[in-house]
């Protein structure tokens, strides 16, 4: 109960911090005026999460109930690279971003994950196995790239994927930190989603929301030291899915925009008049979900089933939220029309191969 309560206060303090200084930073840049460092609030909010973080690591140690203790280094570590992120994309380089975010979530995984952990399977290599886990992290810390189009939501996404790391944590599948530092970034990040909501006031660009992407990835990391790999997925599911399908559409069938951002589910149903607190809706509606099958996961024999029914049920809803402007479709009707889909397809890569 201790904890709970400390970590109230930290959401009470860093909700209170980031919307006072929401509003002074508002107020001075009313107009419209070139970027500076000193009007960046996510800058303020990743010194909060960093100062509040080895705050709470070093004034509370009984905290640390890890299966496989937390090092300091490995917190500041975190915030360092989360840090080279951010400013790597202030500097405008993109390959040199993509490169390193991918370099440094491998280099996390194996910082967080020792090779005698006993959450790592028998039956793969220790090497192997955590660089597939630092692909994973570098692919959801790329995939908060998808929300560009409309970054207001990722307070949304953001916010329900610490809600969700801390009822894990509440419940024991989770160390006692997790609440506190989840608490503490969720207090900023509801700050921003309400200052948010009906006005577009606190610029949240692609950088900031990659950078506090890596930073649910390295809590992720501590949950699959604490045997909650597959609740972690489970939480990531949405801005994966979002992805996957943006990819296909874009990539496979080729619809007519060529721009894997407008091709994302949200922002076609955004195109088709559908207001932005809908989507929020229902961004929190599957956000939901997805926490249900995390707490379910925890209490599963199954590594896999659940995490797939979550992808599932994932594509599914975006499905709908995609064709939000058509009738509603039976399932044979949607079958059918996927299967057509498939055959133009095929007839076109027929035609195009015939003409070379």
């Amino acid at each position: 109960m201790s904890q709970l309560l400390i970590g109230v206060l930290l959401f009470v303090i860093t909700y209170t911090a980031t919307a006072l200084l929401g509003k002074i930073l508002i107020n001075k840049n009313s107009e419209l005026e070139e970027y500076t460092l000193k009007k960046d609030i996510f800058l303020y909010m990743l010194l909060m999460f960093a100062i509040g973080s080895l705050g709470i690591a070093f004034l509370w140690p009984n905290f640390l109930d890890f299966v496989v203790p937390l090092k300091i280094t490995q917190i500041v570590a975190a915030f360092f690279f989360a840090a080279i992120i951010y400013f790597l994309f202030l500097l405008e380089t993109n390959k040199l971003l993509d490169f390193s975010v991918l370099a440094l979530s491998i280099l996390s995984a194996f910082l967080f994950i020792s090779k005698d952990s006993l959450a790592l399977v028998d039956f793969i290599p220790y090497q192997l196995e955590v660089l597939g886990i630092g692909l994973l992290i570098a692919l959801f810390v790329l995939s908060a790239k998808i929300l560009i189009a409309l970054p207001s939501l990722y307070s949304c996404f953001s916010s329900m994927v610490l809600i969700g790391l801390i009822l894990i944590s509440l419940v024991g599948g989770l160390p006692s930190y997790i609440v506190l530092f989840s608490c503490l970034m969720l207090g900023a990040w509801i700050a921003v989603l309400q200052t948010n909501f009906f006005e577009f006031k606190f610029k949240i660009n692609e950088g900031a929301m990659m950078s506090a992407n890596f930073l649910l990835g390295m809590l992720f990391l501590i949950g699959v030291n604490e045997f909650a790999a597959p609740s972690m997925l489970i939480l990531a599911t949405y801005l994966l899915a979002e992805l996957i399908w943006a990819l296909i559409i874009t990539y496979i069938l080729r619809r007519p925009v060529p721009d894997l951002y407008l091709n994302a589910c949200y922002y076609k149903a955004f195109q088709n008049n559908t207001p932005l607190e809908n989507i929020r809706a229902f961004i929190f509606r599957v956000s939901t979900i997805n926490i249900a099958l995390a707490l379910f996961q925890l209490y599963s024999p199954n590594l896999f089933t659940l995490p797939f029914l979550c992808f599932l049920i994932n594509f599914w809803l975006i499905s709908k939220l995609y064709h939000s402007d058509k009738e509603p479709q039976t399932l044979k009707q949607a079958n059918a029309d996927f299967v057509q889909n498939i055959k133009d397809e095929i007839k076109n890569i027929k035609q195009t191969l015939k003409k070379n």
